[in-house]
């Protein structure tokens, strides 16, 4: 997990124009969160309105790569406000940077780790930190799975076995286990409120 994006950086290296990479690759440009991924332009910023509107120039005028992430393969689907929002959000709050390449991280020592692992042969790298950096991601306030999508949940209590405990996320997972498993079933019960319903589709419904 903590290095798995470095390929996908490599490549968008690998595909910049060798100018425009090295005129990059100074210490001011590294350090900045916002970095056009586009193949001929050397962009970089550290303030969000000025990136969306170099990110908005592309949109209308194109750009190769212009609209992807350089940290990771985020796909924004070719809108500006969508990249601009992602690399700041999930990107800006890693004010540790490598020197030698995009890589950056919320600790030093994970860049330390990224540098022993990928540029060891060189002793030219280093360690590099932002003066800019936005508030870490609150890992509370983010929805879990089970939260924003809710589970199908079988209540059915007529079997030999006992309870049935099986559970989905989608609908008709849950219709068809309720005809394969419980197709003698006078009522069936809503997990939710208990109200009762003859069918899978009408219990769905």
């Amino acid at each position: 997990m903590k290095y798995k994006y470095e390929e996908f950086q490599a490549d968008i290296m690998s595909r910049k124009h060798r100018v425009v990479l090295e005129a990059m690759m100074s210490q001011i440009k590294l350090v900045q969160v916002f970095k056009c991924a586009g193949r001929f332009c050397s962009f970089t910023t550290d303030n969000a309105e000025d990136a969306l509107l170099h990110a908005s120039t592309h949109m209308r005028v194109g750009g190769v790569d212009s609209l992807n992430c350089v940290y990771c393969s985020f796909d924004s689907s070719g809108n500006a406000i969508d990249l601009i929002t992602h690399v700041f959000k999930y990107h800006g709050c890693c004010p540790y940077v490598c020197s030698m390449c995009y890589y950056r991280a919320a600790t030093s020592h994970l860049v330390h780790a990224h540098i022993k692992r990928v540029h060891d042969s060189s002793g030219d790298a280093e360690v590099l930190k932002s003066p800019f950096q936005t508030s870490p991601i609150q890992e509370d306030n983010i929805l879990s799975r089970e939260a924003a999508v809710p589970y199908y949940l079988c209540c059915d209590k007529t079997s030999p076995d006992g309870p049935c405990k099986f559970k989905t996320y989608t609908p008709g997972k849950f219709a068809e286990h309720l005809h394969l498993r419980h197709a003698s079933s006078a009522e069936l019960f809503c997990f939710i409120c208990s109200a009762s319903a003859l069918t899978p589709a009408e219990l769905i419904r």
